[in-house]
């Protein structure tokens, strides 16, 4: 579907139980059919360079995003409950070039396979203290958001391991690796 100049994706409104990758990058799409939490074998998910602002439910089975270069405004689905899991498998998720003001704490800690994560170009001013327990994330990438309170006690933005250090200690206390819980 990609480079269509598409502005909706109705094919999705067919009953496809074993589509494993859909890119539809380069087109016109604003928004996505709310039915992509059904295809359950998506693994691949490719939007970028579109005008979405918000997404809807993805399917679990999911452990590649590719969403650069869109308006996302937040991972949250519109329609998400409270307890609900966005991208449970995750692995890889690049939102490059995108309107996030706020990466939500409670979203990042379900996370456990993200090894990859690219936040550069948005508007985030501060990352949640769970990226730093993130057992499998080894590239941060955090350029371009106006990290004022990283930014002065780590230079280089590139540094992931650094970064999640930082995270680590701007935890409650409790939950730091080798305190003693009371």
């Amino acid at each position: 579907c990609g480079k269509n100049n598409l502005s909706d994706l109705l094919i999705l409104k067919q009953d496809l139980p074993n589509l494993t990758t859909l890119d539809a990058s380069n087109n016109s799409l604003a928004t996505l059919p709310p039915n992509l939490e059904h295809l359950t074998s998506l693994t691949s998910f490719r939007i970028d360079f579109n005008d979405l602002s918000r997404l809807p439910r993805m399917p679990s089975s999911v452990v590649r995003a590719i969403l650069n270069d869109n308006r996302i405004t937040s991972l949250i689905p519109l329609d998400a409950t409270a307890q609900e899991i966005v991208f449970p498998n995750v692995a890889i998720l690049l939102v490059r070039n995108n309107c996030l003001t706020e990466l939500e704490g409670k979203v990042v800690e379900q996370w456990v396979h993200l090894k990859t994560l690219d936040l550069y170009g948005n508007s985030i001013a501060s990352l949640p203290y769970q990226l730093g327990f993130l057992p499998q994330l080894n590239s941060l990438q955090v350029d371009g958001n106006p990290l004022r309170s990283i930014r002065s006690t780590i230079s280089d933005l590139k540094d992931t391991q650094a970064i999640l250090n930082l995270l680590q200690k701007r935890a409650p206390e409790h939950l730091r690796p080798g305190s003693v819980s009371k």
